[in-house]
């Protein structure tokens, strides 16, 4: 095992664990949250059966880590990112049932279908609109490109819009898509701050929205960059994490927008000072799109810590519950990176 080892692994478990516990309060408001568990979800259980993952077991992940994960797989085998195992990646993933049927967002959906030779049916003289496609789905299946990439912000970039483009081709997706990219990999490095984390996210979403516009189309819409300055200064103003929770929630939005969902994960980030567990949690228990927020702060704070920043039921539960084997993934995409 190498140098990045712990953080490849740590990133897993976080994003994994951040998807499978989202699962559990997806849809639900802060307020139902509260309301139905009696207090914000703090481990794993089966989610509820009036959400996407009635079906779930306890532990197991949606379409927000697994998408990723055969991305990474595809990477493992390939050895880097190209657009065809991007493509291929999407491919396998709607093989198997348990994942496509239930939870492929429609963005997804409608890109795995064109994909497969089934494009949506347009009756003629229809006008085919790009501004429902700036969605989460970009940003959380992206964290791999920041993990290959440990400090090289700009390469993380460059392969977020790789990823983003086949399902998510228009600015605003790829800067959201970016942001995380661009965090995940500064998370890698030795001993990043919270600040520098957050930097690299504006940063990322900044070069993403340009080089989105260059890649696929510029669409209107709520830009990634303001809604993430937006969550800052609103958590620099409140008097409480729990406040700050709130505000993120009610004004930023924590919804299938990805000018939602990715501010408010560098929001609750920085709510919670990085903690690597109260962050996650936040996450969590926002309320809204969970999962995808979850999965995406998982990430981040995982490369940042090392997976051993998690109790010690995570990555066997997760491992378990979805036939995964994380340690052995970590170890694969650990030689990508050196033969890179």
């Amino acid at each position: 095992m190498g140098i990045y080892y712990d953080k490849i692994l740590g990133s897993f478990v976080g994003a994994a664990a951040g998807d499978a516990l989202g699962a559990i309060t997806e849809t639900y408001s802060m307020d139902k949250i509260n309301e139905v568990y009696g207090g914000p979800i703090r481990d794993f259980r089966k989610p509820p059966m009036d959400n996407n993952a009635q079906t779930n077991e306890c532990g197991q992940v949606t379409d927000d880590f697994s998408i990723a994960y055969y991305l990474l797989k595809g990477i493992a085998k390939s050895g880097g990112i190209t657009s065809e195992v991007v493509k291929d990646s999407l491919i396998e993933w709607y093989k198997p049932e348990v994942y496509y049927n239930k939870f492929a967002g429609p963005t997804t959906r409608a890109s795995i279908e064109t994909l497969m030779g089934n494009p949506p049916k347009l009756m003629p003289g229809t006008v085919v609109v790009h501004t429902n496609r700036a969605t989460n789905g970009a940003s959380m299946k992206i964290f791999p490109c920041g993990v290959l990439h440990p400090g090289d912000v700009d390469k993380a970039i460059d392969d977020a819009v790789i990823a983003s483009l086949p399902t998510h081709d228009n600015d605003i997706a790829i800067s959201g898509a970016a942001a995380v990219a661009a965090a995940v990999s500064v998370a890698m490095t030795e001993h990043p701050t919270l600040k520098e984390i957050i930097q690299a996210g504006m940063y990322g979403a900044e070069e993403g929205e340009k080089r989105g516009a260059e890649a696929s189309r510029s669409i209107p819409g709520a830009k990634v960059l303001r809604r993430m300055d937006l969550a800052i200064e609103l958590v620099m103003r409140a008097r409480s994490t729990e406040q700050a929770l709130r505000d993120l929630s009610e004004v930023v939005g924590s919804g299938l927008q990805i000018s939602e969902a990715v501010p408010a994960a560098f929001g609750i980030l920085l709510a919670y000072g990085g903690d690597p567990m109260e962050s996650l949690f936040g996450g969590v228990n926002i309320g809204n799109d969970t999962d995808s927020v979850a999965t995406v702060i998982g990430a981040i704070t995982g490369a940042w810590y090392g997976w051993k920043v998690y109790p010690e039921h995570y990555l066997p539960l997760l491992d378990k519950a979805n036939h995964f084997d994380l340690k052995q993934l970590a170890c694969d995409i650990e030689r990508v990176i050196a033969k890179n």
